[in-house]
């Protein structure tokens, strides 16, 4: 007697691929176009130092851009590396990213605000409201929750606006984030293209 094999459909249904859903394929694929465009980013042989002095306000923009984007994958974080190695300025050129990467967060701020019932029922939301009333708090929440590489911002920043955090704490808050962020992150970036690791 010989055994019937067992239809394609149902076995991948058990091995869990028939239920992912098309956002979860979607935000897989953003993830790994982002994680390519990343690498090509980094080992891209772009002359930065040919810009000159428009290097501040091209990283500025582009920080700008890819936090306001939120489903365009820019590949922002090594272009930053790249031009804080030839830069004159470094301390400039955190800081023009981070100045660009808060405006571009202020986007979702202000899309929260707007549109308050957007991110009422988050979790994110559930939790921001309860330390809203500390203007204090509040900035150190989102001071913590920005300056780590944090993909999900934009809902803490939708949940901001929604809150009625005033728009202050949100801005100082973000932006000391980002210059904590951009400043290891150009640290360590220039300390590996240095000593040759991992390119």
């Amino acid at each position: 007697m010989s055994v019937e094999p067992e239809p394609k459909a149902s076995l991948l249904r058990r091995l869990g691929v028939g239920r992912l859903s098309f956002g979860a394929l979607l935000g897989a694929a953003l993830v790994v176009i982002g994680l390519a465009a990343n690498g090509i980013a980094l080992v891209a042989p772009i002359d930065y130092a040919a810009l000159g002095d428009f290097r501040y306000p091209g990283i500025f923009l582009l920080t700008f851009i890819a936090n306001g984007s939120v489903v365009i994958p820019i590949p922002y974080i090594p272009v930053v590396i790249r031009v804080a190695e030839v830069a004159p300025n470094v301390p400039l050129v955190v800081l023009s990213a981070a100045a660009g990467s808060m405006l571009g967060e202020s986007v979702a701020f202000f899309v929260g605000r707007a549109g308050k019932k957007i991110v009422d029922d988050s979790r994110v939301h559930a939790w921001l409201s309860r330390v809203v009333h500390s203007n204090w708090l509040s900035g150190l929440v989102l001071f913590a929750l920005s300056a780590p590489l944090n993909p999900f911002f934009d809902v803490a920043g939708l949940a901001a606006g929604a809150l009625g955090i005033p728009y202050k704490v949100f801005a100082s808050a973000v932006l000391l984030g980002r210059i904590v962020r951009f400043g290891v992150v150009v640290w360590l970036g220039r300390g590996l293209l240095e000593n040759g690791l991992p390119f």
